[in-house]
């Protein structure tokens, strides 16, 4: 019958708005059918005192205590171990011939180099300081808080530190197998 009779626009519109409510009642039905909790117990208590519920995760949780523990870490430190030290035993040495050669010694910056970042006109390096921060430095910049020392030349795998008037390198720590 309706394949006789043409639609005005307005009944067009009426027909598309049924249809449309339709399917969103439809959806809306089967979406409670498919979700609808199985028994009572499933249901949130409406009103009333709060009731613990103990998680069911197969994970730990970690008490009040580890949490505030993790909580007081420092995060900002490097994100590998440094490689242990390796502790050697040396000699004593006495006499005059020690105390020459201590004297004319290149004087020790405790300072790691991590990383370089090799550009045409700002080179920079990545640089551990003695208190364990992180420090990114640009060739020619003072090192921070490091007194007379300057940052003079970045390569690949060293840089230069002028400590006064001499110059020390620091070479770029190799992690074990990492370059192989």
């Amino acid at each position: 019958m309706l394949l006789n009779h043409t639609l005005s626009l307005r009944a067009q519109r009426r027909l598309c708005y049924s249809a449309a409510s339709l399917c969103v009642v439809v959806t809306a039905v089967l979406w409670g059918w498919l979700a609808w909790p199985e028994s009572p117990q499933d249901f949130p208590p409406a009103s009333g005192p709060r009731v613990a519920v103990r998680p069911t995760a197969l994970v730990p949780v970690p008490s009040d205590a580890e949490v505030r523990r993790l909580a007081m870490r420092r995060l900002r430190q490097p994100l590998v171990d440094p490689p242990p030290v390796a502790k050697t035993s040396q000699p004593k040495r006495t006499g005059s011939a020690s105390k020459s050669k201590m004297a004319t010694r290149a004087p020790r910056l405790r300072w790691r180099l991590v990383g370089t970042v090799l550009e045409a006109q700002h080179s920079t390096a990545i640089l551990i300081d003695p208190r364990g921060q992180i420090r990114v430095v640009r060739e020619g910049e003072p090192l921070p808080e490091t007194p007379r020392a300057t940052l003079v030349k970045v390569e690949r795998s060293q840089v230069v530190v002028a400590l006064g008037t001499r110059r020390v390198e620091l070479r770029l720590a190799r992690e074990s197998g990492a370059d192989q």
